[in-house]
């Protein structure tokens, strides 16, 4: 159990369980604050609404570890921890803290900035927004998002030979968060895939790029950015279609 910091002007007190994750226990009263020296952790941050309350949860939960930005927003890990995923907006701020067994989001409002948690669930293997950020950042030449469903056969079908495609960039496999989690299981197991390709994929950047709309989805990204989604099984075709569109 860890709290938030306090001093003279800010009372706030947030009960975290580091082997539960965060937990409902959520007691807080918050009075205007000064600026406390892990501001200093969160820098990228320095122009968002509500600042130091979200200095205040990562002080309690840990320091992050390094922050890359993607598209609406900024990730870090935390080590011992999880991860933190901020999506400043003109009014408000909410941020994600992903634990060690759960994941809750908080809102963050003008002009009170009082604490409201959007919701506590359990984790499961994701794709996350930190997750997203991490291969922006790495693939700077450019890679591929996969997103495939246990419903669509299409889709099944290619899954399982998507390792014998050749693609030439970096591909990285999520299933539609939404699945059923027994169909699920039954398929990777009867395809033998990778345990990756069961993560789910709870990404508000692959959310915008429309990934729902039609499965399996390819997202194409390059020099830190989204290049553009393309829906639908394209077979051994896949190769040609990334060079053409990462080139």
């Amino acid at each position: 159990m860890c709290t938030f910091p306090s001093n003279k002007i800010f009372k706030s007190t947030v009960r975290i369980d580091r082997s539960k994750g965060w937990g409902l226990s959520f007691l807080i009263s918050l009075f205007f604050s000064q600026a406390l020296a892990a501001k200093a952790t969160v820098q990228p941050l320095k122009d968002i609404v509500c600042l130091d309350q979200v200095t205040k949860a990562l002080d309690a939960a840990g320091t992050p570890k390094e922050w890359l930005r993607f598209p609406g927003g900024v990730a870090s890990r935390i080590p011992d921890y999880g991860s933190i995923e901020v999506y400043p907006e003109k009014t408000k701020t909410r941020f994600v803290l992903v634990g060690p067994k759960s994941t809750t989001g908080f809102m963050l409002e003008t002009p009170k900035c009082e604490a409201k948690i959007l919701f506590t669930k359990p984790n499961r293997p994701s794709l996350r927004d930190i997750d997203v950020a991490e291969l922006l950042h790495k693939n700077k030449n450019g890679g591929l998002i996969y997103v495939w469903s246990p419903h669509m056969e299409l889709s099944v079908g290619e899954v399982a030979s998507l390792k014998d495609y050749g693609v030439k960039y970096p591909v990285t496999v999520a299933v539609d968060a939404e699945a059923d989690s027994e169909l699920l299981k039954k398929i990777v197991t009867d395809k033998k895939l990778p345990a990756e390709y069961a993560q789910a994929a709870n990404s508000s950047v692959l959310f915008a790029a429309d990934i729902g709309i039609h499965y399996p989805s390819t997202v194409f990204y390059k020099y830190g950015r989204i290049v553009m989604r393309i829906p639908g099984y394209h077979g051994s075709g896949l190769k040609e279609i990334a060079q053409k569109v990462l080139k």
